[in-house]
Order: structure tokens, then C-alpha cells, then sequence
């Protein structure tokens, strides 16, 4: 299923979706001039979070204002479902977005425009195109090889971004550090594993959960085998998800560390950045020690995620001086990257 790129997203918003929000004003090219609060609100301090990235987004609560909005396509945000109004709320909103005439990026894991009769039927009569990051997984699982028995190592460095736990910056650091390698002339590419990877730049995406446990790893490492052959990048960046000590039922369909293991094993890292919020860096020692253990690879540095900077200051000095790496909060303070940037400039050479 290639993708259709998009210039204007009105984006869904359902309870879960602020992450998804935040990074796609952040990173995306594609304007998001609407968001769509179907069936739900937001408190002022998250509305001021988003306006401070865009101070021109619109807020709407009505379906008619969203399908009429002047944009080309609407993005349904939410992966996992967890009550049958989110359901039943998808499903009205696909049926009125194709009678609209609005073409659909869909990231809902299993519920699918293209497996439903009536939907796809729909979107067929009135020429919608659309995207749905589960399909695109679903056709990565139907490749009839996953390359060699013992994977060969690609010849571009891979940089793997994995975290102490889920929202801890993983995608954040992999979109600055990528911004600030291209910067120093490396020819950078990027696997991502959320399905919104493909708005925000990286060369593919990959969703593990999608596909049976046993091919995941294979396809991650054939995808990465794919992207040198076609790219020959100097750089791969891989940003992961959960982390390895995450327990699989802690969030709905994360499948934690089992996921979080599955895509370190494909990638074959050469180096990680380990990405913690500030408030569990008590584990950081333990997670670097199982990192480096397991892979093989060292740790570069670490990335911290905390909005408080005056608490952050002190933290941040004082894992700095435990572990002599550079550590750093990729967004507040993207110039203390640097460091990290010439550790991957002396791997690349």
C-alpha cells in the first residue's frame, strides 16, 4: 500500500491522542489546520500546549465544520480501541469522511477501511484514497523471506533510540539528532515504529505488534538491510518503542518489552541512546547495564525528558557525573546533542 502524501490533515482527536498531536506539529510538513475534538474535550492547559506549537489551530467539536474544512484528508489518530464508542465512533466518522469526499490516513491497529465490505465499497465509488498503517504492516508479514539465517550487519551505522519506559522522548531525540547529523553532511535514514512516521520524514515504518512475534524481528532487519541497498545512508536511526523492562499489559496493545526487544534484536544496533523521563532515572544504570549487555552496543548518551528545568539542572549533572555521557533534553536544550553528534561522526568514519 504506498501512501498518499497528504497537504492539509484534519486531525481526530480522541482521549490518547495528544501524543501523535504534539509530535506531528512538531515534526510534520504537512499542515494540521483543524482538530476535530470528536466526542470529547481537552483541559485549557493541554489546548495552550498545542497552540504555543501553532498559534493558528482551530479547535472544532462539530463533525460538519471537520468534513467541511478545507483540508485533503482526515488523519484518524488512535490506534488501539478500548471501549466500543471508539468503534462506533470511527466507524460513523470513515462512513462520513468518504461521503465527503475526504481521503483517510487511518492508524486504528485492526479496525480497517480495506477489510470492511461496506467501507471499501465506498471509498471505491467515490475514488478515496487512503492509508492504513496496519495494512502496510499486514504486507510486510506476506514477504516470502526475511533474509539470511544469521544476519549480516549493514555496512551504514545504526543508532537505536530506546527508552526506560513508553513517552520518555524515544521519537523526539531520533527527529532532533536526525535534523542535527544531516546538519554535519551524514546522509541520514530513518526506520520508525510509530505508524505516523512516514508525515514526519522517516524513509519507513514498521508497527511490530501488527505482525506475528516470530517475523518481527526478521522484518525489521530486512527493512534496514533494504533502506541501505536502496539509500546507502551513512546513518540509520531506529527509535523504538515501550522499553525493555516494560510489562507487556502496563498500556493497552504496547506489548512492552517483548516489542521493545523484538526491534532492538532486528536492528542490530552499533550504538543506543537510552531516552528516560527524569523521574526514573534511578533504572537508568540498570537499563544501560542490560542494554549493552544484551546488544553489544554502547550507550551514547542519555536523553531525558522533564518540562521542569529548574528540578531538571541538578539531575541532569549529577547522572551526567555517575555515567560520564552526555545527558541531555533533546527539545529544551538540542545544542547538548553535540557530544553524542561527534560520537556518531567518530563510528561513522
Amino acid at each position: 500500500m504506498t501512501p498518499f502524501p497528504p497537504h492539509r490533515l484534519t486531525f481526530v482527536y480522541r482521549p490518547g491522542s495528544g501524543k501523535v498531536l504534539v509530535n506531528l506539529l512538531r515534526f510534520s510538513s504537512t499542515k494540521i489546520p483543524l482538530v476535530f475534538l470528536q466526542q470529547c474535550t481537552i483541559s485549557a492547559e493541554e489546548r495552550c500546549r498545542y497552540l504555543a506549537l501553532d498559534p493558528h489551530l482551530v479547535f472544532t467539536t462539530k463533525q460538519d465544520e471537520a468534513l467541511a474544512a478545507s483540508s485533503d484528508a482526515i488523519l484518524w489518530a488512535r490506534e488501539v480501541f478500548e471501549t466500543e464508542q471508539d468503534f462506533l465512533c470511527w466507524r460513523e466518522l470513515m462512513e462520513q469522511a468518504i461521503a465527503h469526499r475526504k481521503n483517510i490516513y487511518n492508524l486504528a491497529r485492526l479496525n480497517l477501511i480495506a477489510t470492511d465490505p461496506d467501507l471499501s465499497r465506498l471509498a471505491s465509488q467515490n475514488q478515496i484514497k487512503y492509508w492504513e498503517a496496519s495494512t502496510a504492516a499486514s504486507e510486510i508479514a506476506q514477504r516470502p523471506t526475511y533474509g539470511q539465517i544469521v544476519p549480516k550487519r549493514p555496512k551504514a551505522k545504526v543508532v537505536l533510540m530506546l527508552g526506560t519506559e513508553r513517552c520518555c522522548g524515544k521519537f523526539t531525540t531520533t527527529q532532533i539528532l536526525k535534523q542535527r547529523l544531516h546538519s554535519q553532511g551524514l546522509k541520514v535514514a530513518e526506520l520508525a515504529t510509530e505508524p505516523y512516521g512516514l508525515l514526519t520524514g522517516a524513509d519507513a515504518v514498521i508497527i511490530p505488534q501488527m505482525l506475528p512475534l516470530w517475523q518481527a524481528t526478521p522484518a525489521i532487519h530486512q527493512i534496514i538491510s533494504e533502506l541501505e541497498d536502496t539509500l546507502h545512508p551513512d546513518i540509520l536511526l531506529v527509535s523504538s518503542q515501550s522499553g525493555l523492562r516494560s510489562k507487556g499489559l502496563d498500556a493497552y496493545g504496547r506489548c512492552g518489552g517483548i516489542i521493545a526487544y523484538s526491534i532492538a534484536l532486528g536492528s542490530l544496533p552499533d550504538a543506543c541512546i537510552l531516552c528516560s523521563p527524569l523521574r526514573t532515572v534511578d533504572s537508568i544504570k540498570k537499563e544501560k547495564d542490560l542494554l549493552e549487555s544484551l546488544l553489544g552496543a554502547n550507550v551514547l548518551g542519555i536523553s531525558i525528558k522533564e518540562r521542569d528545568r529548574p528540578l531538571a539542572t541538578d539531575s541532569f549533572a549529577a547522572v551526567q557525573h555517575a555515567f560520564d555521557l552526555p545527558v541531555f533534553d533533546p527539545w529544551q536544550e538540542p545544542e547538548r546533542l553535540d557530544e553524542v553528534v561527534e560520537s556518531i561522526l567518530a563510528l561513522a568514519k
